[in-house]
Parts: C-alpha cells; sequence; structure tokens
C-alpha cells in the first residue's frame, strides 16, 4: 500500500506518515499503539473508523 493510500483510509496526515518513515520525526505511545493495532488488524480498525 503506497503512503497515499495508508494516510487515507487510516486518516493519518501524508507529511507526518511521510516524516515518520524518513525519520525526521517519531510518533507518540500513543500514534505507536494505533500503528500497531492497525499492523495486527488493519479491516478491523478500518471498521471501527467507518462504522
Amino acid at each position: 500500500m503506497s503512503q497515499v493510500e495508508f494516510s487515507a483510509r487510516f486518516g493519518i496526515n501524508l507529511s507526518t506518515l511521510r516524516n515518520w518513515e524518513y525519520g525526521r520525526r517519531i510518533p507518540d505511545l500513543t500514534t505507536k499503539t494505533y500503528l500497531y493495532a492497525i499492523s495486527r488488524n488493519a479491516e478491523l480498525v478500518e471498521k471501527a473508523l467507518y462504522s
């Protein structure tokens, strides 16, 4: 999945996502938890976001 698709799918600002991926920023604990949940079950997270 591209950065553009991921940011749109999970409501994360694209520039923020790019900063994390390029090591310019580090996500806070809440965001790390959200990203972990996505990594474990992206479909369930997406369902929760859009239901």
